[in-house]
């Protein structure tokens, strides 16, 4: 069956209508891409500076300890005994 020359224009029409939309969503996909990309950036960094903060925060630790084992000793076994007491409820 033959197209009229009526229902040319509109399947032109339709065609670039479609292309348009078609280069709209690669657009849309590569901005995706990009944030994505950025966003994960984000994300490494930030844990980067987690495990930095976490690592400064165990070295003072530590040195509290050494500077004052006796005092240290007596937190640990006061806050243990306060775990022991909440636990057994």
């Amino acid at each position: 069956m033959a197209t009229s020359d009526a229902e040319m224009p509109d399947h032109k029409a339709l065609s670039e209508d479609l292309e348009k939309i078609a280069k709209h969503l690669s657009r849309l996909r590569s901005e995706a891409d990009a944030l994505v990309g950025s966003v994960g950036a984000t994300g490494m960094h930030q844990a980067e500076a987690l495990q930095d903060q976490a690592g400064e925060m165990v070295g003072a630790v530590e040195d509290a300890i050494r500077r004052t084992p006796l005092k240290s000793m007596c937190i640990a076994l006061g806050v243990g005994f306060l775990l022991g007491i909440v636990m057994g409820r």
